[in-house]
């Protein structure tokens, strides 16, 4: 009998450990979908957003099909290999599993992938709009052409600001045959390439955390995929020419420093994110419930009322009974 207990005590406890490493598996594939998720979404509400505003406002296509293609690849396969694959932390032990009924989609996820899709949305519109007045050029080379030209280096090199790539101001004014894609519309793929990198990190985090960088040491795949990007879309911009709908001469190296400053944007607006409480913002969208007691205040003053209806009738019988009574 002691053997007997000895072995099944044993099984129980291999059980035990199984079940809740069995447990800590699923926490760790639900917070890794979540992430793919939050960072998914927030592209493709940018994406989306610039295609029907330049289509309603610009009447124009403001991404070209190869670039769109490099998005998509870069939203659902590079972006599920990085997120997905996140190794598990150690705080994933002490968390309680998961309820069944809890959402795909958190309050905080909703509010990160609205507030990230939005701000970006505005940048980059705001860029397509007035990049023109405020991206400064330099002529490298013949196919350089200047909105307004300001001056001139001590090395002799024309400067200015760039030439709209508008369609009604680039196009039509046979500039695209002469020059190819325009400088400014590279700029606009390239801000929206880099607003997605810096989002990669913080879609890293889905609890507010302020350090997005934590874990990336062990982020073995998340750190290839981040730097095969980065070496990809500067061999696009650079040399991708026609094809991807950029300018032939590419990004001088100022312009290219000033797409990932406001790439680095996206982490500031995280940090400001990070203040707005979702719970008080979507309780403003939500129907006020019911309050359980004062629905059975109600009830129990309807039963009064009803009940002192009844008194009240049964009162009249009896009193028309007696009056006809003594007749």
């Amino acid at each position: 009998r002691l053997i007997f207990f000895f072995f099944q005590a044993e099984d129980g406890i291999r059980d035990a450990q199984e079940s809740r490493g069995l447990g800590d598996v699923y926490k760790r594939q639900f917070d890794n979908i979540q992430k793919f998720l939050q960072f998914q979404l927030s592209i493709n509400i940018v994406a989306v957003s610039l295609t029907f505003l330049g289509a309603l406002i610009l009447h124009m296509e403001v991404f070209y099909s190869s670039q769109l293609l490099w998005v998509n690849v870069i939203m659902d396969t590079f972006g599920s290999i990085a997120l997905a694959t996140e190794a598990p932390v150690p705080t994933l032990l002490h968390r309680n599993p998961y309820p069944r009924d809890m959402h795909l989609i958190s309050p905080k996820m909703l509010k990160n992938i609205i507030g990230q899709g939005v701000f970006q949305v505005i940048i980059l519109f705001g860029i397509i709009l007035f990049g023109d007045k405020i991206f400064p050029e330099w002529e490298t080379s013949d196919n350089v052409i200047f909105s307004r030209q300001v001056g001139v280096t001590s090395e002799g090199v024309k400067y200015g600001y760039m030439h709209s790539g508008i369609h009604s101001k680039y196009h039509e004014e046979g500039l695209y045959e002469l020059y190819g894609p325009s400088r400014h519309f590279t700029m606009v793929f390239n801000s929206f390439i880099w607003l997605e990198i810096f989002n990669f990190f913080g879609a890293r985090n889905l609890n507010d955390e302020l350090n997005v960088l934590k874990g990336l040491r062990k982020a073995h795949f998340f750190n290839s995929i981040i730097i095969t990007v980065i070496g990809v879309q500067l061999i696009i911009v650079q040399f991708g020419s026609s094809f991807f709908g950029c300018h032939h001469d590419g990004l001088t190296l100022e312009q290219y420093l000033i797409c990932m400053g406001i790439g680095a944007l996206a982490l500031v607006f995280r940090a400001i994110l990070m203040l707005i409480p979702e719970d008080k913002v979507f309780n403003l969208f939500k129907k006020k419930e019911a309050d359980p007691q004062r629905s059975k205040n109600l009830i129990k003053k309807l039963k009064v009322a009803q009940a002192a209806q009844r008194l009240s009738g049964v009162n009249q019988q009896m009193v028309y009974g007696t009056t006809h009574s003594t007749e």
